[in-house]
């Protein structure tokens, strides 16, 4: 015991990324960190907590005389990826995991590989669904949306016990899409970035879909991405492990503070997607650290190499440094996403006209951490759902601004408004980039020519929907 009558109290998480809490006997939080904890506290009778993502851990400690130390072991976190010390994983999953993923099956390009893996699992104590294939209507679209691997029918596939399907794809470096479609019908999508001299893995697991042949579908909102340089997966990855719990994290909106997480982040990364999440921790911090911020995103921007990657494009933007492009194409995450948006108010040229970036902004959908969105039956039909809604909120903000006529008065938003300020002012309100915001304007006002024009802008050529 100390002089000032205090036990020190260490508290060890082997999960690098688990929180930890200390309470006492009034159910008071007397201390708490991520990783490992060390404080001093009165003699009595005090609460651990662990939690790693959804998993907790609770264990009562006396305090006395001498100090004390406990150390938690892994929990067993949910996770779509079939690591070890996981709640949702079997052996056959990980040996199924890294056969594949060294296995090439559908060869599109060089220089990059994507590896998709699908499965199912139900509890202990459950019959296995067997015969359902994971990778039902699960599809791999270019850039640009036409389809190029059919997973249902191109993957390596086990529907014995919980089933699998797998399929790695060398494809050249980029952005390409990820669709699933519902039982309604409704496809959705979101991005997958394939970065120079790396694999990335998305992880699947099943989802209820009543309205599916069988009842499930790929849970894309549910999915785990990683990334690995050697192009195979490890099921042992300690740096996997901590981005799943940064994934978590970012899932349930918690804030992951303290000494380690800073730590984690100074370091070089064997899984950039644990950088990527952890940078969008930091920014959640009270008062983030844009020095260590900048020091994350050069860190990434080393390790990757090669092109630009969106998201950590945007975490660049988010710390003060100038993006290398703009972003045509969207980044995975939602978070990231928000960054560009916001900045874009003030550099339009961001998010370009008539890009993906662009047309994806009115489909998204509200869910972390991934962006993903509605596609849309027809090529032209992204802004159908917001005109109605929008031509009034047009009209509001006109005579907001002290406008005479309503807005279809195409000399009123020639002459005293202008498209541009139009689409920066209400971009702002409806937290969309403007270029998404003057495709808006053009469509809602379609049937005056002065408008569309206008919409176009000077030089430019309208890029289609």
């Amino acid at each position: 015991m100390s002089t000032s009558g205090k036990v020190r109290l260490t508290v060890i998480a082997r999960d690098r990324a688990a929180e930890i809490f200390v309470i006492d006997s009034r159910l008071d939080r007397v201390d708490r960190g991520v990783g490992m904890v060390t404080t001093h506290q009165p003699p009595g009778v005090y609460k651990i907590k662990v939690r790693a993502g959804q998993a907790t851990h609770e264990e009562l400690v006396v305090l006395e005389k001498a100090p004390v130390e406990r150390v938690f072991d892994q929990l067993n976190i949910p996770s779509a990826v079939p690591l070890e010390q996981t709640a949702q994983s079997h052996e056959y999953h990980q040996v199924a995991a890294l056969s594949e993923s060294r296995t090439p099956r559908v060869r599109l390009g060089r220089g990059a590989s994507i590896f998709v893996f699908a499965r199912d699992w139900t509890p202990q104590g459950e019959p296995p669904v067997s015969g359902h294939h994971p990778a039902e209507k699960l599809e791999l679209c270019s850039a640009a949306g036409e389809v190029v691997v059919n997973f249902q029918e191109q993957s390596a596939v086990d529907l014995a016990q919980d089933p699998w399907a797998a399929c790695r794809v060398e494809v050249a470096p980029g952005l390409y899409r990820l669709r699933v479609t519902a039982g309604t019908g409704q496809a959705y999508e979101s991005a997958v970035i394939a970065q120079a001299g790396w694999q990335t893995q998305v992880f699947l697991l099943q989802r209820r879909d009543p309205l599916s042949p069988r009842g499930r579908r790929p849970d894309l909102a549910g999915a785990s991405v990683t990334m690995s340089h050697s192009h195979e997966f490890s099921q042992g990855a300690e740096d996997s492990r901590l981005a799943e719990l940064a994934r978590l994290a970012l899932v349930d909106g918690r804030a992951l503070a303290g000494k380690e997480l800073s730590q984690m982040l100074r370091a070089k990364f064997e899984n950039p997607m644990l950088g990527i999440f952890g940078g969008h921790l930091l920014l959640r911090q009270p008062k983030p650290d844009r020095s260590l911020l900048r020091i994350v995103a050069g860190n990434l921007r080393a390790v990757m190499g090669g092109a630009p990657h969106p998201d950590v494009e945007a975490l660049a933007l988010a710390a003060g440094i100038r993006p290398r492009g703009g972003f045509a194409m969207p980044p995975m995450l939602r978070a990231s996403w928000r960054i560009v948006v916001e900045r874009s108010i003030a550099e339009p040229g961001l998010v370009p006209e008539g890009s993906l970036g662009a047309r994806i902004a009115t489909l998204a959908t509200n869910q972390d951490p991934w962006l993903i969105w509605r596609t849309p039956a027809e090529t032209d039909s992204w802004t159908e759902a917001y005109l109605d809604d929008f031509r009034e909120l047009l009209e509001r903000d006109q005579v907001e601004q002290g406008a005479q006529r309503p807005a279809s008065d195409a000399e009123h938003l020639a002459g005293r408004l202008g498209i541009p300020a139009t689409a920066s002012r209400l971009a702002a309100k409806l937290s969309l980039p403007p270029s998404t915001v003057t495709h808006l304007i053009a469509q809602a006002t379609h049937n005056l020519p002065m408008a569309r024009g206008l919409a176009k802008g000077p030089g430019r050529r309208r890029g289609k929907a």
